[in-house]
């Protein structure tokens, strides 16, 4: 059974040693959470001096969800959420303890597909594109197949191509759609794993030089 002491003392694997912990009155080692077939469960070293509540409720041993949080401390005003402290598997149970604010594994998760805001519009309009320009070549053969005149078939080709970009709103209209689709489909995953941020302005290099969140969180991407 691993055990991770909470507490103000530096020396704790969940050391809160911020000026409001020790304002709110959290103790050196307020309380201990152990790590047992994957699960947590947390329990206060003191029921009577040290108050421990999770999710809101005050508990003297309590098992832990990958989303519970903590609230230590008078008024339980220092929160503790498990998820900045730990990496959970899939099936929730506990991979390992978290270096302090390193959220490198959560985004490595999305490495490979990984687009901003700019390359999303990018690979959309170069998807249209693509369409007119293929119109505009299929034109252009069936002219010359048929009146076998090459000035013809360009000419056809550029004109059928070129009514289709000006008048064809159809078309503009579902590429228009099928990128504000996958823009907000995005922004609900490509964020900050701290604080929920939207992410989606940054390309995968500009995350990588950036190292980290105003929130606090850090990672080291690859």
């Amino acid at each position: 059974m691993q055990k991770y002491r909470v507490g103000i003392a530096e020396g704790n694997e969940i050391a809160l040693t911020s000026k409001a912990a020790h304002a709110a009155g959290v103790g050196n080692q307020h309380a201990t959470i152990y790590q047992e077939d994957g699960h947590l469960t947390v329990e206060t070293n003191d029921f009577a001096l040290y108050k421990v509540y999770v999710d809101g409720y005050q508990v003297r041993r309590k098992r832990l969800a990958p989303d519970s949080v903590l609230g230590l401390g008078k008024g339980r005003k220092i929160l503790v959420r498990l998820r900045e402290y730990f990496e959970f598997n899939t099936d929730g149970t506990v991979e390992k303890l978290r270096r302090p604010h390193d959220f490198t594994s959560d985004l490595m998760k999305l490495k490979g597909e990984w687009k901003s805001r700019r390359e999303i519009e990018n690979y959309w309009t170069l998807r249209r594109n693509a369409l007119i320009l293929g119109v505009i070549l299929a034109l252009a053969l069936v002219t010359y197949l048929v009146a076998h005149n090459a000035t013809l078939a360009l000419l056809v080709g550029s004109i059928g191509g070129g009514a289709m970009f000006l008048f064809n709103r159809t078309i503009f209209d579902r590429f228009r759609q099928r990128t504000k689709d996958e823009i907000d489909a995005r922004k609900k995953v490509q964020v900050c794993p701290k604080c929920g941020e939207s992410l989606l302005e940054h390309t995968w290099s500009d995350l990588k030089s950036k190292g980290g969140h105003e929130c606090g969180a850090r990672w080291e991407l690859q």
